[in-house]
């Protein structure tokens, strides 16, 4: 009998597997290869198609050392027609993973662009001193609208578990084939603070970290402050109450663009809005991740310690190194010196 069933598994995951193929090319003229165990990879259009391959070879020498997450906002369906449409800008993604939508389900995994070769999914970006995420990052896109407002009011959509399980199982992969650092798991918000708020602060960051060890997080004896400098050392200690300008400082460098805080021609409020965008994507990311109704607002000391414990955590080492003369120093780095309180 347990025999019997599991042929009639297998021929039902051999149904599902041809129908979603026959649909993709029927609604989009796509036509995928089955890899098995819910993976597919994007085969590419002859001659006669060619304009509709979106992908470019990376800048010669440059390795893979980053990956970023995104939202489609659209379907799967509408997702893989702007991604082999054709037009400029040829926009694409190297993976898209696969939420439950009417017959197709969740945790389809995807590959447009294989990781070797570069997609157009992040620009203009700009992190921890480098343009053009495009050029080094692995570009992943979820299924799913993100997020939806409605005057002042933000509703977030909640992630797929099939499609994050199945993400988990991807980014573990690429993480060893290309030795990807924690610090380089990045959402599109990260990237391109200034126009992007993908993936939201509903995406399950710290599932992610402490489920499956992958990007950065906070352990149990991490979350406070004397945890951190027990168990780290810390070049300079966080400050008792909340500093708006040593917040802005751990911010720039963990990595996010903050150059405009330099722009002599901007004015303050400008500056201020630029400021609560920043925030945003550190919000979603770290320090209120899951906490849907404060994904704005005045950042406080827990999320000031957030923004100083990871970059103890996982930063620190890299420029005290640089400090003493050990290694040349890292592009978009800041002396240690500058960040004295």
């Amino acid at each position: 009998m347990l025999n019997i069933n599991f042929l009639c598994f297998l021929c039902f995951c051999a149904a599902v597997n041809a129908d979603f193929k026959q649909t993709v090319y029927t609604k989009t003229g796509i036509t995928l290869k089955d890899l098995g165990e819910k993976q597919y990879q994007f085969v590419p259009f002859e001659e006669r198609q060619s304009h509709r391959n979106h992908y470019f070879m990376r800048p010669e020498g440059q390795a893979v050392t980053t990956i970023i997450l995104h939202d489609t906002v659209g379907t799967v369906f509408s997702t893989l027609n702007r991604f082999s449409d054709g037009k400029e800008p040829a926009l694409n993604a190297h993976y898209v993973v696969t939420r439950k939508e009417g017959v197709v389900p969740g945790g389809l995994v995807i590959e447009m662009v294989p990781p070797p070769l570069m997609a157009q999914h992040a620009w203009p970006s700009w992190f921890r001193g480098k343009d053009d995420a495009n050029q080094y990052a692995i570009g992943i896109e979820l299924v799913g609208k993100g997020f939806v407002d409605q005057g002042r009011k933000r509703s977030f959509y909640v992630y797929d578990s099939g499609q994050i399980k199945a993400l988990a199982v991807l980014l573990a992969r690429l993480v060893k084939e290309y030795a990807i650092r924690p610090e380089n798991i990045l959402s599109h918000g990260d990237v391109s603070p200034q126009r992007k708020y993908d993936v939201t602060i509903l995406f399950p960051w710290r599932e992610l970290y402490e489920k499956y060890g992958l990007g950065m997080g906070l352990d149990g004896d991490e979350r406070t402050k004397m945890g951190i400098m027990k168990k780290y050392g810390v070049p300079f200690a966080l400050p008792e109450k909340f500093n708006e300008m040593f917040f802005h400082k751990m911010l720039t460098l963990l990595g996010y663009d903050t150059r405009f805080a330099d722009d002599h021609d901007a004015s303050a409020g400008e500056k201020r809005a630029k400021w609560a965008n920043v925030y945003q994507a550190f919000y979603a990311h770290y320090s209120r991740n899951g906490q849907e109704t404060r994904w704005r607002g005045k950042p406080d000391q827990r999320d000031q310690f957030w923004a100083w414990a990871l970059w103890v955590k996982y930063c620190a080492k890299d420029l005290q190194k640089e400090s003493r003369g050990e290694n040349g120093p890292a592009q978009g780095s800041v002396p240690v010196g500058e960040f004295m309180i």
